[in-house]
This record gives C-alpha cells, structure tokens and sequence, in this order.
C-alpha cells in the first residue's frame, strides 16, 4: 500500500506535472531509440512510435488515475481526522469554560458531560468516581445523552475482578487512558445501544486517582491520537476543576467555621485571652474584658505582665508563664482584683495551641467568672455548718436538760424543807438560780438548733425596734448616735416577739461593741422588699416573694475577711475574756432560719458592718386560737404512773410529785411501766412519761396503755422543745391519750400546773 505519510507530504500539483514530463521524456527518448534501432522499416517504425504513444498515454493515466485516488482519499481522511479534532477542540473549550462558571463538582461534571453531548456531537459521556469499599466499585455521579439504562445494566468496579474489565474501571485502576474501538461480544449492552467505541481518561489528584471520565461514540473508528490528546487534556482540566472547587469549598467551610468561631467567641460569656510564645497579646474578646475589668484595646500587643494590677494577679501571671515554660494545660481557681479594687473570683484554663507539626504556635487561657458560684458555696457550706453545729448543739442540750430537771427539782425541794433561817438556804438558792440561768442558756441551743420552736404570730417589727432603742439607749455610750429609717407602710411578719427582740439586742449590742467608747453612728432601716426569681437566686434559702428587710449598719472598726466567715460560729468570738458567750450571732442566726429568713453581712476593715436581714412579709393575718388562761386549781388526789431513763430525775420528779400530795409509782424503764400497767391499769389516774427512752419511746408506750385501758390522760416529758406539742390532744379530744407535753427541765409550779389541768375534766365528773 502506497505510504499515506509519503503522499501528504510529495504529492503535489508540481510535483506530479514534473514526474509526468520527466516520465514521459525518459519514455519517449527511450522507445524512439529503441525503435529505430531495431526496426529498419520506416513504416514499422511509424507504427511502432504510434503504438508507443498509446502505450505511454494509458501507462501514464492509470498512474494519474492511482495518485488522484490516493490524494483524494488523503483529503478524505485529513478532513474526518479534522472534523475529530474540531469537535474535540470544541468540547475542550466548552469544558473550560464550564470550568470557569461552576460554583461545585456535581455542576462543573455534568456540564462537562453535556457539553461532550451537545457541542462534540458524541453520543453518551457519564463520570464515576472511585469507592474504596470492599468491592471497589465506581459510583456514577453525573451522565448525559442517551444511554438506555446502560449504567444500570451491570455492577461497575475498578478492581481486577469480572466488572472491572470495561474502560472505565482499567482507567482507574491502571491509571491511564484505555480505548476501545471494536467491541467485542462481552460488551453485547454497549452494542445494542450502538456504542460502537468509547474511551475512558482517569481523573488524577496527584497520584490518587478520583475516578474516569467515560465518553461513548457511535464510530467504531472514532478517538485517533489527536482526537486522545484533546480529550485527555480536557479530562486533566476536569480533574483541575474539581480539586479547585474541592479546595475552594474546603476553604469556604474553614471560613464559614472561623466566622463562626469567632462569633462565639465574641459573643460568649467566658473570657478568652490569645498570646504569643514570647508572651504579646493577640486577642481578648469582650467578655474577658467584662470579667476582669481591664481595656483590651490597652492590652493588644502588649505583654502579659500588663495583667499585673497592684500586685493582687500575680498567681494569675505565674499560671500563664508556668504554661509558656513547661507547654502543658493548666487549671486554676484564682482570686483576682479589677482595676476598681473590686475582687472576682475565676476557673483560669491556659493550655498551649498546637499546629500540625506539634509547634506550639499561640496559647490561649479561658476563664468563667465563678465570683456568684463561690458566694453560694460559702453560703451553702455556712449553712451545712450550722446544720451540723444545730445537731450537735440539740444533743448537748437534750442532756444538759436532765441533769438540770434533777438540780432544779431537789433544789426547789429542799428550799421548801429548809428553814427560812437556816444557814444552808443560801446556798441552795445559788444552785437554784444557776439552774434557772442553765435552763435559760438552753433555749439559747435550742433556738441555735432551731429545736425551740418559737411562739409565731402576727407582729410589727416597729414596736419591736421601739422597745429595743429604749432598752439600750440608756447603757450605750452617749458618743454613739442611733438613728432609724422605717418604711410608712411598713409590713407585719409572722414571728416570736422575744426572739425578735433577742435578734436586734444581739445586733445593736456587737454594733455598739464594735464602735466602742469613740461612739460613731448606729443606723437601724425597716423596708419592705419584693425578691424576684433573679434577685432570690442570690441566696440559697429564700424563695421569691415579699419580705421584710431590717438593716444594722455601724461605723466601727469592720471586721476583717479572714473571719468573716466565722462570725456566725458557736463560741466564735473576738471579745476578750468575759465580755460575751461568742452566742449571740449563732442564736440570731438560728432564729432567722427558724422564721424562714436569713442573715447576711458586708463588711471590711476599718469601715464598719452592715447586717442585712430577711423575714418573710405576710399578707393577711393568720387567725389565731385564744390562749386558754389556766387559774390555780386546788390539788386533787390522784394516783401518777412516772417513768423516765434518768434514775435522778425519777427519784427527784417522784420526790416532788408526792409532796405536792399524789399517790406515784416511780420507774426508769418503759418495760416496767407498761408490765405495772398491764398488771393493774384502774390503779393509775394519770401516767407521766419521757419522750425518748431507749427500748421504747414515750409515745409508744402511750399508745401500749391507750390500748389497754383507753382514754386515760398521759403527759409527755421532753426535752426537745415544743415541737412536739402536736402530739398533744387537739380540741378537747385525745390523740394517743397525751393531754399535755411539757418542756424539760420544768420546776414545780410547771409540773403542778400541767397536772391539773389534765386532771381536772376527770375530777369534775366525779
């Protein structure tokens, strides 16, 4: 076969006019000199050049004939060959400008795809990306022309496997263009849809291969080498484009997520400080500035040692440069000052912030202003101190009861044996008063232990405060000035008067201690307040509501931080030896706490005390029941059942009942008590038991003897205090039997007293 490579480059006009005069030149000169050399006859020679002529002249047309032909099929060629790279060109150029215009992948793929279709006149183009699941399988994302379902037809993969075997899946896994011009009968789906040759071009991210870009024509000669090196090169700017909008969305992500970030950081209620590794300030958000005080316009790059205010954020400092040293996290729980003066309390976190060399590039300390946190802390763990205190204080006083029941008692008992004149007597009367001054120290326990409960009704605290500023007026220094601001439409509180009185004598008097003999201003406020759900939040025992606020404000010498919080201590006292108990705040604050109030206090050296407290405000008045006055009543005969665990208080209680005229049967033990009953219940008129025995409790055993004998009256003895009177009979009418509980230790005009009543209804119906 003629060279097709030969004739595109000779043949030419010129060049075939000029071997036409060359070949027939040769020829003629050739056969003239032929002829005339073997033939003599000038007539055969005639003949002979004729014959010669005609011989030349079809030699010389098949020739021209056969170059024409190849020319013209050159042409042909050429121009199918240019028509290819034509619509290659076409569709490189429309794929770079799809390029240019997409905003994602999935857009920029099946634009490619379409343009491929519409503008390169080829029937099917789709892409598949690779998938590194266990069978490797190519996922088609974008597509156009007319494929019939041909994507459908089989599972397509890039593995070496039986679906890995068409251009698409060779592409990807040998990373290289594959062709196919013919196909064969394993490819009978391709053929029905009349694809006749296809070619697939890896789509490349470095040397990671995404997946292939597939184009199907209807030529079963279609994709010569220029036609391949146009697609190819519009498959390398596809996968251009698609890193490049990766990239682009990677990037928008980050900004978005910096936006964001930076929003929150803005915008959020932790401060958040930026530093340099040599220690210059990058960043502060508002809030660390809100928290701290300081001007972060002052602070941007400027060193950290700006933070240094006064000498009070040095543990502050020494966190951060500890973490700029050893590059570890740090937390801390630090007390700061503002530049104010003012004090907060913060959680400081510093930590380093590493880049993806593990340089430690910046570092970042985030701090929550806990100032409200720690306040409620301490007020809690106050709080659970005095419960613990209250505890014990109520066991100390519940003993301390009994051995002063029995002093109290043979006290009284022997006074009423001794002669007025009799030598003794004295002293007698000096235990006896010690026990009453016992007695009376405690109530004050008891109401530290809030185990006395108090006798609450409806009062105004500005009758109160009256009789406290006349009953102190007269033993304060006259250097001290005492003024008062009360609300005109001051509320009423639902409160014991003698422990209201108790809590502003205990107030004054540590205010006017405080001032001392220099005097200086004693300011008492009455105002009624409102706590809202926000502003109660800042206590951790009151509810929102109305309340009563009463304000104790000296100008004394104020009480230093360290002891601040102890002032509400049992025995705490900075008083020197014999000038006070170190009770009288813990009593006042057991009070306030039993009326459902609380007790707050500000103060700092040198610029004296403010004692704030809250009483919750009633409304309307409660009803109230009368008091029932109980006139003296003649003793009458009656045979008592007396039981108590303390063997002096059997021995001094039974002592007194039978000198007051009655027939008693004394025990220490609840058995014992209830086996003489079982055995004769008519021979008891009334039984007088103790709360808390062991074995079993008074008001068990009130309910052993209802159950044998029911209706007979029962007094309670305890030393717990009132609380328990609601186990006492309630309109007239008996609940357990107990008519009467009686507080420990009583005396003997208590005991007499509660007797008769008790036993006078029975008496009367005799």
């Amino acid at each position: 076969m003629i060279n097709e490579k030969f004739f595109r480059r000779k043949l030419t006009p010129f060049s075939i006019a000029l071997t036409y005069a060359y070949i027939g030149g040769v020829s003629f000169f050739i056969t003239t000199n032929a002829v005339t050399f073997i033939f003599s006859d000038p007539i055969t020679q005639k003949r002979m050049e004729t014959l010669n002529y005609w011989v030349f002249i079809l030699i010389t047309a098949t020739l021209l004939y056969l170059l024409i032909l190849s020319s013209e099929r050159t042409i042909t060629r050429a121009q199918k060959n240019l028509e290819r790279v034509s619509r290659a060109l076409k569709t490189r150029s429309g794929c770079n400008q799809a390029l240019l215009r997409a905003a994602d992948e999935l857009e920029l793929m099946q634009e490619t795809c379409r343009i491929i279709i519409e503008d390169g006149g080829y029937r099917f183009a789709w892409v598949g990306m690779a998938q590194h699941d266990k069978d490797q399988t190519v996922l088609p994302v974008a597509k156009w022309g007319d494929d019939d379902g041909y994507l459908e037809t089989d599972k397509i993969s890039w593995g070496d496997n039986q679906w890995g075997q068409g251009p698409t899946g060779v592409a990807i896994r040998t990373q290289k263009d594959s062709k196919i011009q013919h196909y064969g009968i394993w490819l009978e789906q391709a053929q029905k849809r009349g694809f006749s040759s296809s070619v697939s071009f890896p789509l490349m991210e470095g040397s990671t291969c995404l997946g292939a870009l597939a184009i199907y024509a209807e030529e079963a000669d279609a994709f010569d080498t220029d036609e391949m090196a146009l697609l190819r090169a519009m498959a390398d700017d596809l996968s251009y484009g698609i890193v490049t909008l990766r990239l682009h969305s990677e990037k928008e992500k980050v900004k978005r997520e910096r936006r964001q970030l930076a929003t929150v950081l803005e915008q959020g209620t932790e401060g958040v400080l930026i530093f340099s590794p040599d220690g210059m300030v990058n960043y502060i958000n508002p809030a660390f500035e809100q928290i701290t005080g300081c001007n972060r316009d002052f602070l941007l790059n400027k060193p950290i040692e700006e933070l240094i205010q006064e000498g009070r954020n040095k543990e502050f400092y020494r966190a951060i440069q500890k973490v700029l040293t050893d590059k570890t996290v740090r937390t801390d729980h630090l007390i700061n000052k503002r530049r104010d003066g003012s004090l907060y309390a913060i959680v400081s976190r510093v930590m380093p912030v590493y880049d993806q060399e593990g340089e430690a590039t910046s570092f970042a300390t985030l701090i929550r202003d806990v100032s409200h946190e720690t306040q409620l802390e301490n007020q809690l763990r106050h709080a659970q101190k005095m419960e613990a205190i209250a505890t014990l204080s109520g066991g100390i006083a519940h003993d301390f009861n009994n051995i002063l029941a029995s002093i109290i008692t043979c006290s009284e008992m022997a006074l009423d044996d001794l002669p007025l004149n009799a030598p003794i007597r004295k002293n007698i009367e000096v235990v006896l008063r010690a026990g009453h001054r016992g007695r009376e120290l405690v109530r004050q326990i008891r109401s530290l232990s809030r185990q006395n409960e108090p006798e609450k009704k409806p009062i105004q605290m500005t009758t109160i405060l009256d009789e406290c500023i006349k009953l102190l007026r007269p033993s304060f220094p006259t250097s001290i000035e005492i003024s008062c601001r009360i609300d005109p439409e001051l509320g009423m509180v639902l409160a014991d008067p003698t422990q209201m009185h108790q809590v502003i004598i205990n107030l004054c008097t540590n205010a006017a201690h405080a001032m001392g003999s220099k005097g200086g201003k004693l300011t008492l406020s009455l105002f009624n307040v409102n706590l809202t759900e926000k502003s109660a939040a800042g206590f951790t025992d009151l509810q929102p509501g109305p309340y009563l606020r009463i304000m104790v404000r000296d100008t004394g010498h104020g009480i230093p931080t360290e002891i601040l919080e102890h002032i509400f201590d049992p025995y705490f006292t900075t008083k020197g030896q014999g000038e006070g108990t170190g009770l009288g705040l813990s009593v006042t604050h057991g009070i306030l706490k039993n009326h459902g109030g609380t007790i707050l206090v500000n103060s700092e050296p040198g610029k004296g005390a403010i004692f704030r407290i809250f009483l919750p405000r009633i409304v309307s008045i409660p009803e109230t029941e009368e008091a029932v006055q109980h006139t003296n009543l003649q003793a009458v005969k009656a045979r008592i059942l007396f039981v108590d665990d303390e063997e002096d208080i059997v021995f001094a209680t039974g002592n007194l009942l039978r000198k007051l005229g009655y027939e008693v049967t004394a025990t220490s033990k609840a058995e014992e008590a209830l086996n003489l009953f079982r055995q004769a219940p008519d021979n008891f008129d009334l039984v007088i038991t103790d709360l808390t025995m062991p074995f079993m409790t008074g008001e068990c055993l009130a309910e052993e003897i209802q159950s044998i004998r029911k209706g007979l009256p029962i007094i309670l003895c305890t030393g717990f205090g009132p609380s328990f009177r609601n186990l006492a009979s309630e309109n007239g009418t008996p609940t357990s039997g107990i008519r009467e509980v009686i507080q420990k230790p009583f005396d003997k005009a208590e005991i007499a007293q509660a007797i008769q009543r008790v036993l006078l209804p029975v008496s009367a119906t005799v």
